[in-house]
């Protein structure tokens, strides 16, 4: 099962990478007046990405469909499988991305100096940073036997000032230690992220009001267009990565045609990526332009989404009629995700 995910994984994350950097490069960011006149290094940083980016999914909202419609089948599986797989692979690039920023955006002062040990500081010590909060939260977790979501709200804080002193990237910081506990300790920690499940509502709210309001209406209304040509960029490249990736993984010939539909929705960890490469380039004038057309692009997304994937899973026959319908759950690897959106 690992290997085939890792053959649909690859093929779909190159062909949207490198798909969508090229359109970035030669129609996107040419048509943004702000990015226009961005020098070569600047544009090719900006369009992988973009890249990166529109390969992020929502794990949310697959989980959420997969309740809600009560499908069960080889494409529910193999799609939270690899959505779980590729966001951890995505904020690691995403991560080493942005650890070039200070080169590919140089100005007089701001030099290269010192980029391969930040860089792996920024990822190799996130990483292993991780892994010491999954351990230190899962014991702590364990003694404690009333009001965990408390405990739950204070770690957040925590992993985002400690990494934010040590120079870490808290996304990914939260990832692994989600990652950690779930994996290493699955039945012990249940508790914790059926918890943490209860706290994302008022969280989701918080998180997309916050994000909502700093996106400049004028620049929405200006760069939709782009937003579109995103969006359809992003949506052919899905599709045609999935299906090639699915065929030469040789999965069932009843969800090739659909299983790309699983990977169409963005919601919290898209938009999570898209203001951590907000905050990493700072207050260069293009920065907003750049984050309400990838904020109007992940919204198109977020509605569109959930639409194509029920149509893919009623298409393949993984949704049952309602009266044959069961109550059922999620194996708790997507608490993995839960975890990572939460901080």
């Amino acid at each position: 099962m690992l290997g085939r995910i890792s053959t649909v994984l690859g093929l779909q994350i190159g062909a949207i990478l490198v798909g969508t950097a090229i359109v970035a490069f030669l129609l996107i960011l040419p048509a943004v007046p702000s990015l226009r006149d961005l020098p070569i290094g600047a544009s090719i940083h900006l369009s992988l990405a973009l890249g990166l980016l529109c390969i992020a999914n929502s794990p949310a909202i697959v989980i959420a469909m997969i309740n809600e419609t009560g499908a069960r089948g080889p494409l529910c599986d193999t799609a939270l499988a690899a959505t779980v797989c590729k966001d951890l692979v995505l904020v690691i690039l995403l991560t080493i991305l942005l650890g070039f920023v200070p080169v590919a955006f140089a100005t007089e002062g701001e030099g290269g100096g010192g980029l391969v040990a930040d860089a792996a500081w920024h990822l190799v010590g996130s990483i292993g940073f991780g892994v010491i909060v999954g351990v230190a939260m899962h014991y702590a977790a364990a003694r404690i036997e009333k009001r965990i979501d408390v405990f739950i709200v204070l770690s957040g804080f925590a992993i985002a000032f400690a990494s934010d002193a040590l120079h870490l990237a808290p996304l990914l910081v939260a990832l692994v230690a989600g990652f950690t506990q779930a994996n290493i300790w699955p039945e012990r920690s249940e508790r914790m992220f059926h918890s943490i499940e209860r706290l994302l509502l008022p969280v989701y709210c918080v998180f997309f009001a916050t994000a909502g309001a700093g996106i400049p209406i004028d620049a929405v209304v200006q760069l939709w267009p782009v937003a579109l040509l995103l969006v359809g960029t992003r949506l052919v490249l899905v599709w045609a990565g999935t299906t090639v990736g699915a065929k030469a993984a040789g999965l069932d010939a009843n969800i090739r045609p659909w299983l790309w539909t699983a990977f169409t929705p963005q919601a919290g960890v898209a938009i999570a990526l898209a203001l951590e490469l907000d905050n990493a380039l700072g207050d260069r004038p293009f920065v907003d332009d750049l984050t309400a057309m990838l904020l109007a692009a992940i919204a198109i997304n977020e509605v569109l989404g959930p639409l194509l994937m029920k149509f893919g899973l009623q298409r393949a026959g993984e949704i049952p009629k309602p009266a044959d319908r069961k109550s059922t759950r999620l194996n708790s690897s997507h608490t993995v995700i839960s975890y990572a959106v939460f901080c």
